[in-house]
């Protein structure tokens, strides 16, 4: 007999899925195998076989076997984001209790999170604050112009972290609450910096004789001399814009390029757009792509259009038109769509109309949701069955009808309902008093019966 075989015996043939070896032979001496099942309560059985055993094949010392929680979540966090966000990370630590814990473990450069537990809910909520934490505060302010030398700058003199998340144009900091002064100097800090390079932009509006030109080449001669992010073509405005951020040399250059434009487009002067003119250059359509609304675009307008601009959400805004899109969709189909109870939790499930109920598990948060009823999952009992459970006043109601149909009387000193099977009318409620049952009056256990005989002849 040897470990797999053991851990079938134990877990089940079927149950484990896999036993390995780690890379490293040994370990302090010994060897360190990992092995998985498919559930939980399979581990579970096996660790409490294996753990301390000791056989043949172990050379008669004990095994040290070790049970991972049945939930876990791991996250990282970069090391400068965590220190800026300490006091909130201890306070997420503290909440933790015996049956769901949060791990911190520093690292060079980052820190590693761990949420881990027994108990799915509470797992799954403290999963939903880190991650909403980790997530950090967007600020409401952007300018290309950002460096994150400046950014640094800030979390020198106020130790918030901010970081530049050019993909999506924006701005995040990770900040401490317990020095909520500091979050105001450097968001002040940030947007005072923005207002600063918006007045050194300038823009013109273009010719429609020009916009050709500058989509082909003269944008892309402005950003290989003076910079990336240095000018940005709006081809949506009417008329379409070009605006620059930068000197006199610059603003040299622009008047140049836009004299040449001219000059190259000198022969499409007075011409009309006709009814194939490219949407964006207002030129002849060139190399044409039709889009799903029937225009036709020059296939470099179109492209151009497609990935400039803080103008147009499919790739600056792309996270933020979709989270709008998708609010749109579930706010105008209420009776189909829903987001988990969980509070933070962004997750959305698809209702279902099973009287008996629709119980699913959260995949982000890990609650348990019915979803025909929108409430806490409740197996074995129905919606109307749970509904009755949580309403008070229905369940009175219920109780009063129960207790009508059985005879049943609520004991005058306790409240508390008695059902009397058979037996003489004298009741003795557990609360220690004595009940006429006939007419319900309380009384000592020595007047009881006197006044069964005096009152109801018994």
């Amino acid at each position: 007999m040897d470990l797999r075989v053991h851990l079938q015996d134990v877990g089940g043939r079927d149950g484990l899925v896999r036993l390995d070896r780690l890379p490293d032979d040994k370990v302090g001496g010994q060897y360190i195998f990992e092995a998985q099942f498919e559930t939980w309560e399979q581990a579970r059985a096996t660790y409490n076989a294996t753990n301390g055993l000791t056989a043949w094949w172990t050379m008669h010392k004990p095994l040290v076997a070790h049970l991972a929680d049945r939930y876990a979540y791991h996250i990282i966090v970069s090391l400068r984001q965590y220190h800026a966000q300490q006091g909130r990370w201890d306070i997420l630590a503290e909440a933790g209790n015996d049956v769901c814990t949060l791990t911190v473990i520093e690292r060079k450069d980052r820190v590693s999170v761990r949420v881990a537990g027994q108990d799915r809910r509470a797992v799954g909520a403290l999963k939903v604050r880190v991650e909403k934490l980790a997530a950090g505060h967007t600020l409401d302010v952007w300018h290309p112009g950002l460096t994150q030398a400046f950014l640094d700058g800030v979390e020198n003199a106020t130790g918030v972290y901010v970081q530049i998340d050019r993909p999506r144009k924006s701005v995040k900091i990770y900040a401490d609450d317990r020095r909520p002064d500091n979050v105001e100097r450097a968001q002040y800090r940030v947007r005072a910096e923005v207002r600063r390079l918006e007045t050194c932009e300038h823009t013109v509006r273009l010719k429609w004789q020009s916009v050709r030109f500058f989509v082909r080449r003269g944008l892309k001669r402005l950003t290989d001399t003076f910079g990336e992010d240095a000018a940005t073509l709006d081809v949506q405005s009417r008329p379409c814009t070009i605006t620059i951020r930068g000197g006199t040399d610059m603003r040299h250059t622009l008047n140049a390029l836009i004299k040449e434009s001219l000059d190259v487009e000198a022969e499409l002067i007075g011409v009309e757009a006709s009814a194939s003119s490219c949407p964006v250059c207002s030129d002849t359509v060139s190399s044409p792509v039709e889009l799903g609304c029937g225009h036709k675009y020059c296939t470099p307008c179109v492209r151009h259009l497609l990935m400039s601009g803080s103008t147009l959400p499919l790739l600056c805004a792309l996270d933020r038109l979709l989270d709008t899109a998708i609010a749109y969709f579930i706010e105008h189909h209420p009776r189909y769509y829903k987001y988990c109870r969980t509070p933070g939790c962004m997750q959305i499930y698809r209702t279902s109309s099973r009287a008996q109920g629709c119980p699913r598990a959260c995949p982000s948060c890990l609650a348990d949701i019915c979803c025909s009823c929108h409430e806490e999952a409740h197996p074995g009992m129905s919606c109307e069955e749970r509904k009755m459970y949580d309403d008070p006043e229905e369940q009175e109601r219920l109780l009063g009808s129960w207790a009508d149909s059985t005879g049943s009387k609520r004991c005058g000193s306790c409240n508390v309902l008695i059902e009397k099977m058979d037996g003489c009318n004298h009741v003795a409620c557990r609360c220690g008093v004595h009940i006429c049952w006939i007419c319900g009056h309380i009384f000592p256990e020595g007047r009881i019966y006197p006044h069964l005989h005096a009152a109801h002849g018994e």
